[in-house]
């Protein structure tokens, strides 16, 4: 079903985002999923299934740019947002990687925050 939706956006030029669950990044490789999406959302644990490694916070740049390198092999322009749990989100286009600090919050419930 996301497949044919992809293949609609795409037929009428819209702006095509997407997240997927860490057991779909297989399929969605195999099928080409992702040289038909803008934006990629993914969390650590998607983008090391991704890239067949973990996240590792002391060498976060080179994880993202190996999962930068492999999602531009399929879309050179691919956008990304890695969410890094509690550390941070980081965010690339055209070639760049930028982060953004998670704000401090009480929290207050964790149920959704998956």
């Amino acid at each position: 079903m996301r497949d044919h939706l992809l293949e609609l956006a795409t037929a009428y030029s819209a702006f095509r985002a997407a997240v997927f669950a860490s057991s779909e990044i297989k399929a969605a490789k195999s099928m080409g999923m992702f040289s038909r999406i803008d934006l990629l959302g993914l969390n650590e644990d998607e983008a090391g299934m991704l890239t067949g490694e973990s996240f590792d916070a002391t060498n976060a740049q080179g994880f993202l740019d190996r999962c930068a390198g492999t999602l531009t092999s399929y879309r050179p322009h691919i956008q990304i947002l890695v969410s890094a749990g509690k550390q941070r989100t980081f965010a690339f286009a055209e070639g760049v990687w930028d982060y953004c600090p998670a704000a401090e919050v009480p929290v207050v419930s964790t149920a959704g925050a998956g």
